[in-house]
């Protein structure tokens, strides 16, 4: 494997993160229980909703949030079925809804921040939008608090795919909010590359009972097992409530022994997306180093963008709110560029890759989706665009010779 001065990724675990996987391991208690209950915990108080539901991957918790909302709108008898998804995302924000049969209308982004924006959303709506994905791309949110404003007039479901940017933040009315929460819905990636590591392993968060209910159950076999009658009780009156309400009471008067047959009782058409103990147990650890990774990802951050703010043939990601920094994105100022640049790059030990997909309409899946000729930020993003990665810990050095790197060859061409 090729030796990197400045790699994509490094390990954020110590020896103590280490030491509780084995201990879990040895423990032979390794199926969801203590230690994943506990992290959903701690992640809804970092967070700041109510409710979060750890999950095997960032994908599958993509896949456990589309699959809940399908299930709401067809309880509700909800027939909309377009949802709108900004041209630049990883494959798994795109493939769960059409797995689902929702139909993906992919919109532009913004090319300083590389986001959605309100005004791209407001002019994207008609009759059948159901939802947007906003997508917080490279640790930098999007404008959540202007994508929900226009969610809510229109009456459609705002959604975040935070899996890039754990620990961001805007401002919002009432002051600062964690991104991942202005969605009814958003998920989380632990991958070993993201803010935290848990091997693999996701998450996704609500404040919504509703949504909470039908996470909770699609996530484990779509079985009544954890359902609890607080669960229902304090649903109020909905499609939702009485859909689990009916089928609890008919368990009741239908079987002998009711709490033999909920072991094994099915409600919906769910999965097993569940985390590992040894999972959970990890990210307990690693969500009270959060704060202080994010800190020092923003430091990283304030250094390269000090030290590349004079090149004039390249530009990096413009930040929106407070960036948690997962990556740096750069974009040429010209075509033709990027691929010399990025081979020289990695030549000289620095590891580069796309700004996540480029454009998902460049791809062979944008053929399962509804797409247009027109995606001229995400286009320049796909022909003009490469990323290297942040770290956890002060990368100063490695990014003064990064700089110097870059600085070189572009005043060389």
């Amino acid at each position: 494997m090729k030796d990197y001065f400045y790699p994509l990724a490094l390990s954020s675990w110590s020896k103590e993160e280490v030491e509780k996987a084995c201990d879990v391991i040895r423990s032979q208690s390794t199926t969801m229980g203590p230690y994943v209950s506990l992290f959903q915990k701690d992640f809804s108080e970092y967070l700041g909703c109510s409710f979060s539901y750890m999950v095997n991957s960032g994908s599958s918790a993509n896949l456990l949030m589309a699959s809940a909302l399908k299930l709401y709108l067809d309880l509700y008898g909800d027939s909309r079925k377009t949802i709108l998804i900004p041209a630049v995302g990883w494959s798994t924000s795109y493939a769960p809804f059409i797995q689902l049969g929702f139909n993906v209308k992919v919109v532009d982004i913004e090319l300083p921040t590389f986001n959605l924006g309100s005004d791209t959303l407001s002019n994207s709506l008609d009759d059948d939008v159901v939802a947007v994905l906003a997508i917080n791309i490279l640790g930098n949110p999007c404008p959540l608090a202007d994508l929900k404003r226009v969610c809510d007039e229109a009456n459609i479901f705002l959604l975040e795919d935070n899996c890039e940017s754990l620990g961001a933040e805007i401002d919002a009315e009432g002051g600062p909010r964690k991104a991942g929460t202005l969605g009814v819905m958003s998920t989380h990636s632990f991958f070993f590359s993201h803010h935290i590591n848990t091997m693999e392993g996701g998450c996704v968060s609500t404040s919504s009972r509703e949504f909470s209910l039908l996470l909770k159950v699609i996530r484990n076999h779509g079985w009544a097992r954890e359902i609890q009658d607080s669960d229902i009780s304090c649903l109020g009156n909905s499609p939702v409530f009485d859909w689990f309400a009916s089928c609890m009471q008919n368990l009741e008067g239908d079987q002998a022994d009711f709490q033999f047959m909920k072991s094994f009782y099915f409600l919906l058409p769910g999965f097993n997306l569940r985390p590992t103990e040894v999972q959970g147990a990890l990210g307990v650890l690693q969500l009270k180093k959060l704060p202080d990774f994010v800190a020092q990802r923003r430091k990283n951050a304030s250094l390269i963008k000090m030290l590349i703010a004079g090149f004039d043939k390249i530009k990096i990601q413009s930040e929106f709110g407070r960036s948690s920094y997962f990556g740096f994105g750069f974009v040429l100022d010209q075509d033709g560029l990027r691929d010399d640049v990025t081979a020289f790059l990695d030549s000289s030990g620095v590891q580069v890759r796309p700004i996540v997909s480029g454009s998902i309409a460049m791809h062979p899946l944008s053929k399962f989706m509804s797409c247009s000729n027109d995606y001229k930020a995400a286009d320049s993003i796909h022909r003009r665009g490469f990323f290297v990665g942040n770290h956890h810990v002060d990368f100063s050095e490695n990014i003064s010779k990064l700089s110097l790197i870059i600085g070189d060859y572009l005043r060389s061409v």
